[in-house]
């Protein structure tokens, strides 16, 4: 006898189920930063990183007050900086954060996470 198509599918969400409690990992890893928050742990997660005209990003000053600092600290207006998404385990639930950045920093800039 045929189980019907909609029976198959319920079978196979059921065994794709992931479950979201996760004990608290309490310790930094390689690669990884972990914080915390009240009960909760943070954990960034690297999407990447993109390098930006900090000169042009920065608001309420300029170009002319920032680039003078930054030759100070022997940077250049062109900065790398990353690009994170949080995972929040609050020992019951999961809860990815990504704000997502579009195509702010260009086409090339982070689309790692899903590797992650």
């Amino acid at each position: 006898m045929k189980k019907p198509l909609s029976t198959l599918l319920a079978g196979l969400l059921a065994a794709a189920t992931v479950h979201a409690a996760a004990p608290l990992a309490g310790t930094q890893a390689p690669g990884y930063y972990r914080f915390a928050i009240g009960a909760a742990e943070v954990t960034a997660v690297s999407d990447g990183t993109v390098t930006i005209p900090l000169d042009q990003l920065l608001t309420n000053t300029t170009p002319a007050r920032v680039n003078p600092l930054l030759t100070h600290s022997h940077l250049t207006p062109n900065v790398e900086t990353s690009i994170n998404a949080f995972l929040v385990n609050t020992g019951t639930h999961l809860v990815l954060v990504d704000t997502g950045a579009g195509s702010l920093f260009g086409p090339d800039a982070g689309g790692r996470l899903p590797r992650r």
